[in-house]
C-alpha cells in the first residue's frame, strides 16, 4: 500500500445517523469537519446517510448543511436519530435506528430539520450555536411502532411557526379525498345497483 493510500475505519456501535434528501457530494466536506461519515458511495434513487460519533456533531453538521446548501437554491429535508448501527456487507449502515431516521425524514418539509426525541435529549444541554429546540409532539412514523416524539431545530435567524409534519397522523394514508359522499343517496345507490346486475 502506498503511503499516501487511506483505510477509512468506519465507526460501530451506538451513533448519530444525519438522514437527507441532499446528494453526498454536497454535504460531504460538512459531514467530515464535524467528524462524520458517509459510509457508502452516494446512490441517486436514495437518502444521503452519514454517521456521526457525537450527537452534538451530527446535530451542528445538519444545521450547516442547511446554510450552506440555501446558497444552492435547495431546501433539503433532514432528519437526526441516535443508536444502534450495523453495518452491511455493502458499506452501508441498516438496522432499526438507520430506519427510523429514515422515517423522519420522510415526514419532514423541505428546508426542515429533525430531531428524535432521544438525539433531542442528548443535544439540548449542549445545544450547537445558534440552534434552537421546538417540541412537535408525538408522530406516528409509517411502519414504525411507538409514536416518536418528534423535534425540530433551527438557526436563530430562521423565523415563523412550524410547518405540520407529514405523519400518519395528519396524512394517515395515501388515499384521496372523497369529494363527494353517497349518505343519503338512496335512490341513486339503486339505480346503479340495477346497472350492475
Amino acid at each position: 500500500m502506498a503511503a499516501d493510500d487511506q483505510v477509512t475505519v468506519l465507526p460501530a456501535g451506538t451513533l448519530t445517523c444525519l438522514v437527507t434528501d441532499v446528494e453526498g457530494g454536497l454535504i460531504e466536506s460538512v459531514v467530515n469537519a464535524h467528524g462524520g461519515t458517509l459510509p457508502a458511495e452516494p446512490d441517486a434513487h436514495r437518502d444521503t446517510t452519514a454517521v456521526f460519533a457525537s450527537a452534538v456533531n451530527a446535530v451542528t453538521a445538519a444545521l450547516e448543511v442547511q446554510q450552506c446548501v440555501s446558497t444552492m437554491g435547495l431546501r433539503p429535508c433532514i432528519a437526526v436519530h441516535t443508536g444502534r448501527a450495523r453495518l452491511a456487507a455493502d458499506g452501508r449502515y441498516t438496522g432499526a435506528t438507520v430506519e427510523r431516521a429514515e422515517r423522519l425524514r420522510e415526514v419532514a418539509h423541505p428546508g426542515q430539520t429533525l430531531l428524535s426525541s432521544l438525539t433531542a435529549s442528548i443535544v439540548s444541554g449542549a445545544m450547537p450555536e445558534g440552534g434552537r429546540l421546538t417540541d412537535l409532539g408525538p408522530h406516528r412514523l409509517r411502519d414504525l411502532a411507538p409514536p416518536e416524539r418528534v423535534f425540530e431545530i433551527r438557526r436563530g435567524d430562521v423565523t415563523g411557526d412550524p410547518m405540520p409534519l407529514r405523519s400518519l397522523d395528519s396524512v394517515p394514508n395515501n388515499l384521496p379525498i372523497q369529494l363527494t359522499s353517497f349518505v343519503g343517496r338512496t335512490d341513486e345507490l339503486a339505480a346503479v345497483g340495477l346497472l350492475l346486475a
